[in-house]
C-alpha cells in the first residue's frame, strides 16, 4: 500500500507531481521555461503585458477617441493648453 495523505496541501502536491511538464517559449519575452499543460506565459508579468496589448488592439478606436477628446478639452481650456502647465501644477506665483 502507498502512503496515506490527509492534508489538502499533501494531496495537491501529489496531484501536481503527476502533471506533465513541457519546455515552452514565452510569446511575449521569448524566454524558455518549463511549464505545465495549459500554461502559455513564463510569468504573471508577461501574461499582464499580453492582456494589455490585446485590449489595446481590440479597443484601438475607443482609446484614440478618448485621447482626442482629452486633447480638445485641454486645448479649449483657457488656463491650460497642450504642453502648458496649469495653475495647480505650474511654478509658484510671485503674487500673493
Amino acid at each position: 500500500m502507498g502512503e496515506v495523505y490527509t492534508l489538502p496541501s499533501e494531496i495537491a502536491r501529489l496531484i501536481r507531481s503527476y502533471r506533465r511538464r513541457h519546455k515552452l517559449v514565452c510569446p511575449v519575452c521569448g524566454q524558455e521555461f518549463e511549464g505545465e499543460t495549459g500554461r502559455k506565459y513564463c510569468s504573471r508579468r508577461c501574461a499582464n503585458r499580453a492582456a494589455s496589448r490585446g485590449y489595446r488592439q481590440r479597443n484601438l478606436e475607443k482609446i484614440r477617441a478618448r485621447q482626442r477628446e482629452r486633447y480638445h478639452r485641454l486645448k479649449a481650456s483657457p488656463t491650460t493648453g497642450p504642453g502648458q502647465a496649469g495653475p495647480e501644477n505650474g511654478p509658484p506665483s510671485d503674487r500673493p
